[in-house]
């Protein structure tokens, strides 16, 4: 940069070449700063296939080379060149192009070779206008001429798209401030003007919305068009409508339309499914569809219908509701979409017309209500006025007229208090203040004393006024005192005791309430058999003559009672009998129900009306009624007589269902008093099921006259909670007696619920056993002499290998006549003997032939007899029992044979041998014989109480004792064998107890090491166990071996190397497991071991108890 800076100023008219191999706009500014002719890169000179020689040869050989570029000219050009933004170049004051910048060129798709040189207004930037192409050059005249030129064009690209450029022409100066050169800049402003615009026609826009909006006036369906016409403007469209929607019946109707399409104009109807708003009413805003076809629209029925274009539409909301749309349209596409500002000027119109919509439907409401209301307080019987902030009358309807006497003419218009100046003196003032200073309606009653009339008020306060509804109510108020002082009335008929006492308080009534002067009362009288008089007023006693009595259906009194209807009669003279009533006029007679008549007269004719008739029957309904209920007192104080005398669970319900009577025994069961029962409803000790039951049987027991009463069982509940099964016999009262309601029995069915239960119970315990036992059972029915199996319980299907569908109905002699074998009973049982037999037999199974136990038991049912028989496997024990035999066979005879003559053998060399060590072991020899010969014995005692069954009686276990110590003393001389204690005890037990104390003792004196055997024999009671005796046998021997001892009493198997080395303590266990006691064993306090028996006790005399010593 340096070097051109230096060659510029040395040399200021040489031309110079600025190159860099990039496009380097800073360069380019900076090298034409410093005094280049012209900046040119590498990469143009690729694009145009230039040389740089050629480049530097065209810059030399420009003619205005010396001129147009002198140092004050390239400052002024710096912004221009290349510059990327900006479409530039540079002129000559002729106006002819020297040089276009690379954008410029590009915008006309052009190389610089075909613009340089031409006349900048004869360029393909302007060629479309001459009217441009004259406004260039006079422009380009004025800027050689010194000016600064601003103008704005259209400008056409090659593709056919229009642009708006700012053009700017700027004459550039040497200098000497002469014009060398014109520098030409275009702007695209193309969107900024568009921007421009739109904005300039939104404000239009809104402008004519605001005057539409705010015109008074012209109508709503003008103000409509206005803006149909604005938005079509706006949107440069030519179709507008606004719509109304029903979707339920799929209907589509056109209420303002502007634009000729022919099925787009007001009143048009069409199905809303074939409409482009039925999509927008499901859009969230706006619908806007630029180009129908390319966006999808083709096929559909809204584009077969309309064959619209394009379209922007969106929802009209009234009251929350969907009223139809307003949309814009037109028939041709658009070539851009809709803009933010067209959909919000859309927005604005749409929100509009909903808002408009709205108010002109709530102006329509409220003309509406305002109609019906003058029209409902012309037709309401209530009166009413309305007054202002300031209490002149604003209103007043035509009964209000009436009421007041004072017409709505001279009362509108003026001053509630000085029209009636005195109400401020009763209680209307006061309440009318009160609503109007709390704002609060208030209702109120009060005479209007100058009228004599009741008023009833409701009156409504406002910012504005009084609104006051009013009525006449002084028949109300008149018939209000009838019926509170009849209500008195009737407490005091209900509280009357007797038929006279009744009598003479309706008399009494008809007087004083009624205002009925001549009234009189008749009952019906069954010994007379006829309706005589027993009450009536002093105005009857003192101007009638005495009142005659009435058979049944004689005269009209006769048939009022007859037939249960009154009859009024408004000239007495006209009644059919020849009785006198003078001076009555008109009467009328009114049954007391099945008691009696109620007559009533008046001295004027036609004196009765419909409201006099139904007071007077109220007050004869309630006589009525007040006669029954003293007939019902007296049949309850008969039945409580007879409950007091009842010692059964009893009640009696009246018709609601609640107690009137109770027994005292229910009471007293149910845990409450009699007083606390009466009156509570049956449901206090019943549940909701029992009573609702209840109620069905009695309606039943009602429609069934040959029927009185009705058992069921329920759920009683007691005063604790609990609920307690009952059964309850029912009996209505019949329907003409005097009392309805019921009677009840109730039965306590704890005791037979638990039966029940325990059935049950049993069932599914027998139904359990017999599926689960592991034993074979078939269940038997006797048909005459058949025995027919019913059932087989699993174990015997499994077992026989059969099913129980081939045998459950067959009889057993059928089943064992089968060719298939099928059931394996025993041929020779006889269930039909009854009771229990035991029977062994064999029987083939799918294991093999099998030895059996059969036992048949037969039990009585209802329905006649039937049996079981079970069937117990006993081959193992079968087997066992053979081998049990060849065993003791051989301990009896072969062993016990041989053991002698080992015996004989041993002896005789214990005789022969002398004092030698051989001598010995043949001593050895003989006492293991005898051992084992006593071993044998005991085995056959064994087998002899095994075989043996044993039945117990009360034996003397002291007697037995003292037989054995007197003989082992004898026997064992050098041992202490002594009774230690001795209680007077008889035990369960037999002869061979005697065998097992033997045992005991001489196992007691055997084995011990000590010099003098010591042995002790107890027999006593324990404390804790007062029904066991304990018979003990202590001794100081060695003891028995701990392992020895489980393996006898069962805590450890026997097995080759656990078992017992000698049978003696066996023989006792099973002795003592035979009596059904038991052995034990401990320590002994004189060091050896103690051996209990543990006997069942006998009853506490052991007189008479066996005391055989033979054993």
């Amino acid at each position: 940069m340096d070097a051109i800076t230096t060659v510029h100023d040395r040399y200021p008219l040489l031309p110079m070449l600025a190159y860099s191999t990039t496009t380097d706009g800073t360069v380019a500014i900076e090298a034409t700063q410093r005094g280049a002719t012209e900046y040119v890169s590498g990469e143009h000179l690729d694009a145009t296939a230039e040389t740089l020689t050629d480049r530097l040869a065209a810059v030399c050989n420009r003619e205005d080379t010396a001129t147009v570029h002198p140092r004050a000219t390239v400052r002024q050009l710096e912004a221009l060149v290349d510059h990327p933004a900006s479409f530039a170049g540079i002129l000559d004051p002729d106006g002819i192009i020297r040089f276009a910048n690379a954008p410029s060129l590009e915008f006309i798709n052009a190389d610089a070779d075909a613009i340089e040189g031409r006349p900048f207004w004869d360029t393909p930037w302007w060629s479309h206008s001459e009217s441009l192409q004259e406004r260039l050059r006079d422009s380009i005249e004025r800027a050689a001429a010194g000016e600064s030129v601003s103008m704005q064009a259209d400008h056409y690209s090659p593709d056919g798209d229009q642009r708006i450029v700012q053009l700017g022409l700027e004459p550039v100066r040497d200098e000497t401030g002469t014009v060398v050169a014109i520098a030409a800049e275009g702007q695209d402003v193309t969107e900024r003007e568009q921007l421009t615009t739109e904005l300039r026609e939104n404000q239009t826009a809104l402008e004519r919305l605001y005057r539409v909006s705010s015109d008074t006036e012209r109508s709503l369906e003008e103000k409509f068009q206005q803006l149909l016409e604005l938005g079509c403007e706006r949107l440069n469209l030519d179709i507008g409508f606004l719509s109304t929607i029903d979707i339920d019946g799929d209907e589509f109707k056109i209420v303002e339309a502007r634009g000729a399409h022919e099925q787009i104009q007001s009143g048009a109807r069409s199905p809303l499914s074939e409409t482009y708003c039925r999509r927008a009413i499901e859009a969230d805003g706006l619908l806007g569809v630029q180009d129908a076809k390319s966006e999808g629209w083709v096929g559909d029925p809204a584009y077969e219908r309309f064959d619209l274009g394009c379209y922007l539409g969106g929802k009209i909301i009234v009251d929350g509701d969907l009223y139809g749309t307003l949309c814009f349209a037109d028939q041709e596409t658009r070539k851009i979409s809709f803009s933010p500002a067209e959909r919000t000027l859309v927005e604005l119109i749409t929100e509009w017309v909903s808002h408009e919509l709205e108010h002109r439907e709530y102006e329509r409401e409220l003309e509406a209500a305002q109609e019906r209301l003058e029209e409902t307080l012309e037709r309401i019987d209530d009166a009413f006025f309305s007054v202002d902030a300031a209490g002149e009358f604003t209103y007043i309807n035509s009964r209000a007229e009436g009421l007041l006497e004072r017409s709505a003419k001279e009362l509108i218009g003026n001053n509630i208090w000085e029209e009636f100046a005195e109400v401020t003196e009763l209680p209307f003032f006061d309440e009318y203040q009160r609503a109007i200073e709390t704002q609060e309606p208030v209702t109120f009653e009060a005479e209007y004393e100058p009228l004599d009339v009741w008023f009833e008020v409701n009156a409504y306060p406002s910012e504005d006024g009084l609104s006051v509804f009013f009525r006449d109510v002084t028949e109300r108020r008149e018939r209000e005192r009838i019926l509170n002082e009849l209500l008195e009335t009737s407490r005091d008929l209900m509280q009357a005791s007797t038929r006279d006492e009744i009598a003479d308080i309706v008399v009494q009534a008809a007087e004083e309430v009624l205002g009925e002067k001549i009234t009189l009362v008749r009952m019906y009288d069954p010994d007379e058999e006829a309706l005589v008089p027993v009450a009536s007023t002093d105005t009857v006693d003192e101007q009638m003559e005495e009142r005659p009595l009435y058979e049944s259906g004689e005269g009209p009194v006769g048939r009022v009672f007859d037939r249960m209807e009154p009859e009024i009669y408004a000239e007495a003279a006209a009644i059919d009998d020849d009785r006198d009533r003078s001076p009555v006029q008109s009467v009328m007679y009114l049954p007391i129900d099945d008691h009696g008549i109620l007559s009533i007269g008046a001295l004027e004719r036609d004196a009765f009306d419909t409201t006099d008739q139904q007071y007077a029957e109220l007050l004869a309904a309630t006589a009525g009624a007040a006669l029954s209920r003293s007939e019902r007192q007296r049949d309850l104080r008969k039945y409580e007589a007879i409950l007091e005398t009842v010692q059964e669970m009893v009640y009696v319900l009246d018709r609601e269902g609640n107690f009137t009577l109770v027994s005292e025994p229910l009471a007293d069961w149910l845990g409450y008093s009699v007083d606390e029962l009466i009156g509570r409803p049956v449901s206090f000790v019943l549940t909701d099921d029992a009573v609702a039951e209840g109620r069905q049987l009695l309606e039943e027991l009602r429609s069934r006259p040959n029927e009185t009463s009705r058992e069921y069982e329920a759920e009683g509940i007691t005063r604790t909670g609990d609920r307690v099964p009952v059964e309850i016999e029912l009996t209505p009262f019949p329907e003409d007696s005097e009392f309805i309601g019921s009677v009840g029995a109730v039965r306590d069915l704890r005791d037979l619920v638990s039966a029940r239960e325990d059935v049950v119970e049993e069932r599914d315990r027998f139904s359990y056993l017999f599926e689960n036992l592991p034993d074979p059972i078939e269940e038997v029915e006797f048909e005459g002499e058949r025995a027919v199996i019913r059932n087989v319980n699993p174990t015997f299907e499994r077992l026989f290998d059969t099913d129980a569908e081939t045998l459950v109905g067959e009889s057993r002699k059928t089943l064992l006549d089968s060719p298939d074998h099928r059931y394996p009973g025993p041929a020779d049982v006889q269930y039909s003997d009854g009771g229990s037999d035991l029977m062994e037999f064999t029987a083939n199974t799918p294991t093999g032939r099998r030895n059996f136990l059969f036992r048949q038991i037969s039990y009585q049912t209802a329905s006649g007899e039937r049996g079981f028989g079970i069937y117990t496997d006993i081959t193992r024990l079968k087997r066992r029992e053979r081998h049990l035999q060849v065993l003791h066979r051989i301990l009896r005879h072969n062993l016990r044979n041989d053991l002698n003559i080992v015996h004989g053998f041993a002896d005789q060399l214990v005789t022969e041998l002398e004092e030698t060590e051989t001598q010995a072991y043949a001593r050895r020899i003989r006492e293991t014989a005898d051992k084992l010969v006593n071993l044998s014995k005991t085995a056959q005692e064994i087998e002899r109480i095994i075989d043996r069954e044993v039945t117990t009686e009360s034996i003397d276990p002291e007697s037995v004792v003292t037989d054995l110590i007197e003989e082992y003393r004898e026997a064992y001389p050098d041992a202490e064998i002594e009774l230690h204690q001795v209680e007077a005890v008889g035990v369960y037990a037999d002869r061979r107890l005697r065998t097992a104390l033997e045992h005991l003792l001489e196992n007691a004196l055997e084995y011990t090491e000590d010099v003098t055997p010591h042995v002790q024999i107890s027999i006593a009671t324990d404390d804790n166990a007062p029904e066991w005796v304990r018979v003990d046998i202590e001794d100081n021997g060695s003891g028995i071996p701990d392992r020895e001892w489980n393996v006898i009493v069962g805590d450890r198997e026997i097995t080759q190397l656990e078992h017992g080395t000698g049978l003696g303590l066996w023989l006792v266990k099973w002795l003592v497991d035979a009596y059904g006691g038991d052995l034990d064993y401990t320590e002994s306090d004189l060091g050896g071991s103690t051996v209990t028996m543990w006997l069942r006790k006998a009853p506490d005399s052991v007189e008479g108890v066996d005391r055989d010593r033979s054993g």
